[in-house]
């Protein structure tokens, strides 16, 4: 018998041998600030999955453990229909060289730092923002109702953001590992006129969009 323990970013399965398994496939590889999430939690697993980030953009995901298991590993115990793939190796292993190299760890870090500052910036300049949860680039922020957020999603499209899907009353925004100083204000500065739009029309859907991409084509220039 298993059960598991749900930490925000991964579960954590504790099967009868008190092995320590950690799933962690639905977060991407650093985007805590850390290699693996666990180790935001101050956790060493037994077994690590993960996938995402870890192939930079091509399918693939890896089974990582301790070296007590993988001696006691025999060939065919990781038999796997479509495992091994040599391109997905590649792949994987071109993507880690590259998170190292470019230090990301780090750039997570900081603009993790940019956007969190910003956004209680405009907390304390729109009331419709309620409770900000930011846990490296994995960030949620609450707006007064459902249909402030569809509207809110409407608006960012129009000026040139896309947001992860919503729950609820969330905003969800996960942006990728490499974003920049720059796009982070741009993500900013696209959130702060989206809920100045919001306010100042009554539907806040009354931004005309081809005056918003002459805008924003004036600002990227």
């Amino acid at each position: 018998m298993k059960w598991s323990r749900k930490i925000p970013c991964f579960t954590v399965l504790y099967p009868a041998s008190q092995l320590i398994s950690i799933k962690e496939d639905r977060v991407s590889i650093q985007v805590e600030g850390q290699w693996f999430a666990c180790q935001v939690y101050n956790i060493t697993p037994d077994i690590i999955v993960i996938g995402k980030s870890f192939g930079g953009g091509y399918p693939v995901t890896a089974v990582v453990t301790n070296s007590k298991i993988s001696a006691a590993m025999k060939p065919g115990y990781d038999g796997s229909t479509l495992g091994g793939n040599p391109m997905a190796m590649v792949a994987a292993t071109i993507a880690c060289k590259q998170m190292r190299q470019l230090n990301l760890t780090q750039n997570v870090v900081d603009r993790s730092a940019q956007l969190q500052s910003g956004l209680y910036e405009l907390k304390e300049k729109y009331s419709i923002i309620g409770d900000i949860r930011i846990s490296e680039l994995s960030v949620g922020f609450d707006l007064s109702s459902v249909e402030f957020v569809e509207q809110f999603q409407m608006l960012m499209a129009q000026n040139f953001v896309k947001t992860s899907l919503d729950t609820g009353a969330t905003i969800r925004l996960l942006p990728p590992l490499i974003i920049s100083l720059d796009e982070i204000d741009f993500l900013l500065q696209a959130i702060d006129k989206t809920l100045s739009d919001m306010i100042q029309t009554p539907d806040g859907l009354g931004t005309n969009l081809e005056d918003n991409t002459a805008e924003i084509l004036r600002k990227v220039k």
